[in-house]
């Protein structure tokens, strides 16, 4: 049997946009991501109130990464969703919003971590993207898991002050929750003169054709 030599690996060109840099510091900061959800249950998953004023999370990197450390940040206090499935209702951290001293500020999501996570995976069917118009369909599960963020993540986000670009990224499911994010950001947050930089990581597929053609319309930095 021959042995076909995997493709190298390349990164787009800096004229689309794309900084090595600005990846690796959102790959950085979505593990921080996953440490937030590690000290939740390390905590035997404590409720919204009780964890919001947990900094254990904060500025920490997983063991195995070996990039740049995600620097000075202020941490905003974690992104919960609340969310149901059946007659059952679930609420995680999800992520958080950091800023620096550059006029900065990160958006960051953690993927799949909980049972309640796996079963919104599977909810493939999809609905319209209410909170934007004609932007097209999603994926149910996704936008269930959006929507429970949603009214906490446009609340801390038009706090921001000072702030010159948004990255706006995540891992896994929190891809899914970042891309939904850029959309509802870029058309309903009360900021004025902001970019928005748009870095994904093992994203999964989130919207049908017209979300995608949306996307491509509306020119987002997106890697």
């Amino acid at each position: 049997m021959t042995t076909r030599p995997s493709l190298p690996m390349y990164f787009p060109d800096s004229s689309t946009g794309f900084q090595l840099s600005d990846s690796q510091t959102c790959a950085a900061l979505v593990g921080v991501a996953y440490q937030q959800f590690t000290v939740w249950t390390n905590c035997n998953y404590p409720s919204e109130n009780n964890f919001s004023t947990n900094t254990q999370w904060q500025g920490q990197e997983p063991s195995d990464w070996a990039g740049p450390t995600p620097g000075a940040f202020n941490y905003s206090a974690p992104i919960w969703s609340s969310f149901s499935i059946k007659f059952a209702s679930f609420s995680e951290p999800f992520g958080f919003i950091a800023t620096d001293n550059n006029g900065n500020a990160y958006v960051v999501f953690r993927g799949t971590m909980t049972t309640a996570d796996d079963i919104m995976d599977a909810e493939i069917e999809q609905s319209p993207l209410s909170f934007v118009n004609n932007f097209g369909n999603v994926h149910d599960g996704f936008l269930g898991v959006y929507q429970g963020l949603r009214a906490s993540l446009l609340a801390a986000v038009n706090a921001l002050t000072g702030i010159s670009n948004i990255f706006i990224t995540g891992h896994s499911m929190g891809s899914a929750l970042a891309s939904l994010a850029l959309a509802d950001l870029a058309n309903n947050a009360n900021l004025t003169g902001v970019n928005y930089h748009h870095y994904n990581f093992a994203s999964p597929r989130v919207g049908d054709t017209t979300f995608c053609c949306s996307y491509e319309w509306y020119g987002f930095s997106k890697f």
